[in-house]
């Protein structure tokens, strides 16, 4: 019941508020200039913005419940944790507006422009959000910040610069197109290793056991191979610690391309 007379209060509401409201020196009605507003923590209940300019304005944790804000400019006003039920924002410009933790239980967005507004979720509005919120998912990347147990493990595609692997054992591991920029793999067992097109550049490999290893097509700018076991290892076409390109074939050092 009381939903349904709230719904029709709100149909009712253009043509039955009308009538200036002074709040905290701001004049609270329809087209008024409310830009940059701090009309936090108030209750502003069934109140009329009709076409107002309320950019910048601060409503966090305000009751607005059964408000009317339609048609009005709302760009990067603050509602965080705000009470929004039955509010009407229709066709208003909610462009980067916050709404993070507010209650917008049977608001109406209809037509309302919300491109870069961050919703009740913390989620960013995409720009051409209209009339509802187009989420912008950010693609999840996974770090690895610690060189515990990866023998025999498939690592590639990974983003793991500037890892300690110093004396670690990897032997037989895989790290195809890994980016492993600035890595410590001194003294490490990386015997059968993989880590073909990977990312080395900086790389310490001084007296790792390198017996096997695959660096084709690897990138081993400024690379550090002091002392480091390179029985059979294999360098065809990686980019050597000098900017030179290996030879086709190079097994057990960087015959380099002429």
């Amino acid at each position: 019941m009381k939903s349904l007379i709230v719904s029709i209060l709100l149909i009712l509401f253009p043509y039955i508020v009308s009538a200036k409201v002074v709040f905290s020196d701001y004049t609270i009605a329809p087209e008024a200039n409310l830009t940059k507003a701090n009309l936090s923590d108030a209750n502003l209940s069934f109140l009329q913005f009709h076409g107002a300019n309320v950019s910048d304005a601060n409503f966090s944790n305000s009751d607005l419940y059964g408000s009317y804000f339609q048609g009005a400019n709302l760009t990067n006003a603050n509602f965080e944790k705000a009470d929004l039920q039955y509010v009407n924002f229709s066709s208003a410009d909610l462009r980067g507006v916050n709404f993070k933790g507010a209650n917008i239980k049977n608001t109406i967005f209809y037509n309302a422009k919300l491109g870069g507004a961050t919703w009740k979720n913390g989620l960013k509005c995409k720009d051409m959000s209209v009339g509802n919120c187009r989420y912008i998912y950010k693609k999840k990347i996974r770090k690895i910040n610690t060189a515990t147990d990866f023998k025999g493990k498939n690592l590639s595609g990974k983003i793991m610069n500037g890892i300690n692997f110093k004396n670690a054992d990897l032997r037989g591991s895989t790290f195809i197109k890994t980016s492993l920029k600035n890595v410590d793999f001194s003294g490490a067992n990386l015997q059968g290793t993989i880590f073909k097109s990977a990312k080395l550049q900086n790389a310490n490999f001084k007296g790792a056991n390198l017996s096997g290893t695959d660096f084709r097509w690897a990138k081993l700018n400024g690379a550090n191979f002091d002392g480091a076991n390179l029985h059979r290892t294999r360098f065809s076409h990686a980019t050597w610690i000098d900017g030179s390109i290996c030879k086709k074939r190079s097994n057990g050092k960087c015959k380099i391309a002429k």
